[in-house]
């Protein structure tokens, strides 16, 4: 694959070193290379809509630096440090854009993360923030009113100090105030991972990840149209939250450094009214759009055909699709659902990433849609027929490999460890040199998912830390999650999330669905058709099955299963079932 980086004057950038690649975009300054682009390409965009998505506010490039210059100043004024955490807790919106960049260019690290209730209680996500600023020495907080008066009634809290964007913007600005000297390979940015399986960390995103990362990813999603997507598309659009490093990095600095213009939604109005999504998809040229696997099962589910009179899907020419496993059947239910109005089957594009990787590690560069292979080595034979989506090769500049639990590398086809390398790995957890030690090894990340490579190209079967051991065989809970979708219609709103618990002989597997049904009598048919379909293909006998209302199990930012979570209330603490 020969991928050139363009400034959109037909004249090819230069290219990097890094270790034994060669790179498509020079490592640069995050600071800098976003004023360069405001310089370059000054009519460029990003509109957030209003919580209704009716009303869109947008400011060019250039207004933004030059907000956050300012903020800057009166972060200074305020007594924020350079190199020092910063957390930022605010919905997508101009407010955002003000405070997470204006932390950068203070040279402080911008850590974002959700408002309360988003994914949690709000008492539980306070503990959460309260923690997370604990362990990373946050000083300063930067949220809204309505977070400053939560603080307020917590006697108990420990955290930082909380300044609205209102009280921020009345602090006196530090005349005196100058961005330090930096290097590509001083950190840039924190991000939170996602802590699907145990406590999120705060990850360290160099210059150099953080500036380069974004184009290997626009290189690979526009492979299929002969060019980086940044220089073939009109719009990205999202409703992604911009804590999460998919909407972060894919939906706000891929578009900024890049010229291109965003269009970005806040995630609940995309909860409430998904048309709207597709709706502005529809009124570009070409438009590519990142999302999890549930939002187009939520799409299939929720969007009334009334509401796509006149809906024309044909622009969106790269539907990725990751962040979590991702389902052949919730693919072809959405492509069979909306193919009426235009939408191409083979547009749609899965991939992966993690934020340890900044983001991007493997895309789909065939351009023909879904494609997949039965699971080489599945717990009982008669699962082996289970589909395993075919997540695209590496991004430029990244290498893969599949690894044994002793370390040894394995050859394509095997399942093992799944292990990265490349500018866009991160720099290790923020003061947390034991857990860095334990996932980097001379420039490898280690990443803890499961999967094989197949002509090059990886397939994901699941978490390391979920596995479930049962009766000596090892198990991954997405096996036991599919059956229960397949029955019961999940996947969107309604989640599913397995686990085991301590048995006498053995580990025994337990389920949790969550349901919009109510009728015991069909509740009763549901779970003895789960347990007979899961005693069929898997061998095995459920220790318990619980329905629960839907928003009872709990999720990480960008909606994936905290199925650890979820053991530790089943064992701990009481869950309130259905029946």
């Amino acid at each position: 694959m020969t991928l050139h980086l363009t400034d959109r004057s037909d004249k090819v950038l230069p290219q990097a070193k890094w270790g034994q690649i060669t790179m498509i975009q020079s490592p640069g300054i995050l600071q800098e290379m976003l004023q360069s682009s405001a310089s370059r390409f000054p009519s460029c965009m990003v509109h957030i809509f209003d919580r209704r998505g009716l009303n869109a506010e947008r400011r060019t490039i250039c207004e933004i630096i030059k907000a956050a210059e300012e903020f800057a100043k009166r972060m200074a004024g305020l007594g924020v440090q350079p190199k020092e955490p910063v957390l930022i807790s605010l919905a997508t919106s101009q407010e955002w854009l003000d405070l997470w960049f204006g932390a950068l260019f203070t040279g402080a690290f911008p850590v974002a993360i959700a408002l309360p209730g988003a994914f949690s209680s709000t008492a539980a996500h306070l503990r959460k923030i309260e923690g997370i600023s604990n362990s990373l020495g946050i000083r300063f907080l930067f949220s809204n009113s309505a977070m400053k008066g939560l603080i307020a009634n917590e006697q108990a809290w420990a955290g930082p100090q909380c300044y609205t964007h209102g009280e921020l913007a009345q602090c006196q600005v530090n005349h005196l105030f100058k961005r330090p000297t930096m290097d590509p390979e001083d950190i840039a940015f924190l991000q939170l991972t996602s802590g699907s399986t145990g406590v999120s960390r705060a990850v360290m995103i160099s210059h150099t990840a953080a500036t380069v990362n974004p184009f290997a990813c626009s290189s690979a999603i526009g492979e299929p149209y002969g060019g980086p997507v940044h220089e073939l598309a009109d719009a990205l659009v999202s409703w992604l939250p911009l804590y999460h490093d998919m909407g972060l990095i894919s939906c706000l600095l891929l578009p900024m450094l890049s010229g291109l213009d965003a269009w970005l939604f806040k995630p609940e109005t995309f909860l409430a009214r998904p048309h709207l999504w597709l709706e502005q998809i529809s009124n570009h040229r070409f438009a590519f759009s990142p999302a999890p696997n549930f939002a187009y099962q939520l799409c299939v589910e929720r969007v009334q055909d009334e509401k796509m009179n006149g809906i024309d899907l044909s622009p969106w020419k790269s539907a990725l699709v990751g962040a979590e496993t991702v389902r052949p059947e919730t693919v072809d239910q959405f492509c069979k659902r909306f193919s009426n109005m235009g939408f191409n089957p083979n547009h749609i594009t899965p991939c992966y990433g993690l934020a340890e990787a900044t983001l991007g590690v493997t895309v789909d560069l065939k351009g023909r849609g879904i494609r997949s292979l039965a699971n080489p080595e599945t717990y009982k034979e008669s699962a082996k027929n289970r589909e395993i989506v075919c997540l695209g090769e590496p991004v430029p500049d990244t290498e893969l490999k599949i690894t044994s639990p002793n370390g040894t590398d394995l050859k394509e086809g095997r399942v093992g460890e799944l292990q990265v390398r490349g500018p866009g790995v991160f720099s290790g957890y923020f003061q947390d040199d034991q857990a860095t030690a334990g996932c980097l090894n001379e420039g490898w990340l280690r990443t803890g998912d499961l999967g094989f490579l197949q002509n090059g190209e990886l397939y994901l079967t699941g978490r390391l830390k979920d596995i479930l051991i049962i009766h000596g065989h090892n198990v991954m809970p997405d096996e036991l999650e599919q059956i229960a979708y397949s029955i019961t219609g999940g996947g969107g709103r309604n989640r599913t999330a397995a686990f085991s618990i301590p048995g006498e002989s053995s580990e025994r597997p337990v389920l949790l669905i969550e349901t919009d049904e109510r009728d015991p009598k069909k509740l009763q048919m549901m779970e003895q058709e789960v347990k007979r379909e899961i005693g069929r293909a898997l061998a095995m006998n459920l220790a318990d099955l619980l329905f629960l209302k839907r928003g009872k199990i709990s999720k990480t930012s960008s909606g994936k299963v905290r199925r650890q979570e979820m053991r530790r209330i089943y064992l701990h603490e009481h869950i309130e079932r259905i029946i």
